[in-house]
């Protein structure tokens, strides 16, 4: 029966475990004396390919992807995170799991009049002659799922929550940020996803935000400050308020009205129909916003003619037009004037000769520039020039829908005295998310990923180079391993084709933050050496462990902390090795 055992456990490590090393990018497999070099795994490398190079997605096309065995843990991960909080017990609320059907009617959504309003931005096809589409958000099937069950006189069932964790599709014309989003609806307290947050070990700034589509009486995003972000935080340094460009009214400050005379820039570009020619004054050292000066004109503005980098364009047309005197005096004209700019200030030339100041619409003092930061007020609190301008990237987003989706035609969920049943829906951007931690936690040695959605806890990284057997002593430690019932997530790397510091340079670079090298250059067993990955946060670490194990004579700090690009290491015996991992994962992060 032994035999039996010991020939199973070499076939899985000859055989299943070298799919470890076969999705990553064999750049990383380089040697010892190249190592410095290694472009692969430096600081600030872009996330999506330092995602792809470590093995953990795959790209099929830009914004779409694979998750490969190592990304699918760590997404694993991260939703076991997000359940172990939403399924505490709470005697206010029932909450249960789901997984909806991915695909909903056209007509489900016309109820709600949101197709088709939104059909560009939905993946449409046709099932047994019925129009479906792919699931962007689930708002509407939620509502219908639970109009079937509820029973308006057991008053008791309210509240209840319902969440999943599955893929939403979006034709976003260009994805954002790497990664297509993955959202899990549910009806919870802010609070839980700030604990989330907290156990994922990213800071997030909480933002006032327009609800959008989605609807409702009121939003919250949850952003992570980040400069390849595409959106637009606002914070105030005094009372903390964070708001989304689009829900933000501070004004900017008083003291910077009508303060430039000079170095004055104008825009010429057509309104959406391009029968209004519109004429932009504002400051060189300032960025126009497409969506103040919309909502300044109360039209939309041909963004191709918007993003002409010369007004040239614009005046050849005009200038090239049969009968120019006619065509200008009947040329509607808006004039713009940024309220930074003084009414005595040096404007530009106008470059047409002909015209009458009676066809001039003129729109003045009023703020056409993007908002920078510490100029503008706060909305919030009233105090002066304490907003903060970041980019971010929106990681979560809370909806108070109130009965936004229970209170249409043919939709109607009451309750017993007749009031519509009120409705949230919440997203986490699970996806989102691994590709933040990896930006979040690089280093020189690659991925830096939080204990608790490391793809593995521990790596046990065998020195088997070129051998086709394993020694007897391996054997019996792999099966000690098995007979521990060693519950968490562990790795044996027994791959005979790479060098045991080549093994475990990849398994830093991939952030499982405790190695075990097993027989090695310097050690044999009883004898292993650990090296420690994670972030240690109690340097009490190397006492707590001399205490509780038993061979205290077989352990030795080569190396207490970082340094010289070498991370901790020391030596002990296996026969203490669970119980030194014990403690560990009790002192990293």
């Amino acid at each position: 029966m032994s035999h039996h055992l010991s020939l199973h456990i070499k076939s899985n490590l000859f055989q299943q475990k070298r799919l470890y090393h076969f999705f990553i990018n064999k750049d990383l497999l380089v040697t010892k004396q190249k190592q410095k070099h290694d472009v692969s795994i430096t600081n600030n490398k872009d996330e999506v390919q330092l995602l792809i190079d470590h093995g953990f997605i795959h790209l099929q096309k830009t914004g779409y992807y694979h998750y490969l065995p190592l990304g699918l843990k760590v997404i694993n991960n991260i939703t076991k995170i997000i359940d172990k909080e939403f399924q505490k017990y709470d005697p206010n609320y029932t909450i249960q799991k789901l997984e909806l059907c991915n695909s909903s009617p056209v007509k489900l959504w016309q109820t709600t009049s949101r197709y088709p309003k939104n059909k560009d931005e939905v993946f449409e096809f046709m099932d047994l002659g019925s129009k479906r589409l792919l699931n962007p958000t689930c708002e509407e099937d939620i509502t219908n799922l639970f109009k079937n069950f509820y029973k308006p006189n057991n008053q008791d069932s309210l509240p209840v929550v319902l969440y999943q964790n599955t893929k939403k599709f979006r034709n976003e014309k260009r994805p954002r940020f790497g990664l297509k989003m993955h959202l899990i609806f549910f009806k919870t307290m802010k609070q839980k996803y700030i604990n989330i947050f907290e156990k994922l070990k990213l800071p997030v700034t909480l933002a006032k935000a327009d609800s959008g589509d989605i609807g409702g009486e009121e939003s919250i995003e949850f952003q992570y400050i980040n400069e390849k972000g595409e959106d637009t935080l606002l914070s105030c340094s005094s009372c903390h308020t964070g708001f989304n460009i689009e829900k933000f009214s501070g004004e900017l400050n008083e003291k910077y009205h009508e303060k430039t005379l000079k170095d004055l820039a104008f825009k010429l570009c057509w309104n959406l129909k391009k029968d209004t020619l519109i004429a932009i004054y504002y400051p060189k050292n300032e960025i126009l916003s497409l969506t103040k000066i919309e909502e300044e004109l109360g039209d939309k503005l041909d963004s191709e003619s918007f993003k002409l980098e010369s007004n040239q364009t614009i005046i050849d047309f005009v200038n090239n037009q049969e009968d120019l005197q006619e065509y200008l005096f009947n040329l509607p004209i808006a004039r713009m004037i940024d309220l930074r700019i003084n009414k005595r200030g040096d404007l530009p030339d106008w470059p047409f000769k002909m015209f009458s100041k009676y066809q001039f619409m003129n729109i003045d003092k009023v703020d056409l520039c993007k908002h920078s930061s510490n100029k503008y007020d706060c909305s919030e609190c009233g105090h002066e020039e304490t907003i903060n301008v970041t980019r971010s990237i929106e990681i979560g987003h809370i909806f108070n829908l109130g009965d936004r989706y229970t209170n249409k035609d043919n939709f109607k969920v009451f309750n017993k005295d007749g009031a519509s049943v009120k409705m949230g829906c919440y997203g986490i951007g699970v996806s989102r998310i691994l590709q933040i931690l990896i930006n979040e936690k690089q280093d020189s040695f690659g991925c830096n990923l939080p204990v608790n959605v490391a793809p593995y806890k521990v790596n046990f990284i065998i020195d088997n180079y070129k051998k086709d057997q394993l020694d007897d002593s391996l054997i019996s430690f792999i099966e000690r391993i098995s007979e521990n019932k060693f519950e968490m997530d562990y790795y044996v790397d027994a791959n005979k084709d790479v060098k045991q510091f080549e093994k475990c340079k990849i398994s830093n670079a991939i952030g499982i933050p405790i190695n075990v090298l097993v027989n090695g250059k310097h050690t044999q067993l009883p004898i292993v050496e650990v090296e420690i990955r994670g972030d240690i946060i109690n340097n009490e670490w190397a006492r707590l462990i001399e205490e509780q194990i038993k061979n205290k004579d077989d352990f030795t700090v080569l190396r207490g902390k970082r340094e010289d690009n070498k991370l901790p290491l020391f030596k002990v015996n296996y026969n203490d090795i669970f119980t030194v991992i014990d403690i560990l994962l009790k002192c990293i992060r």
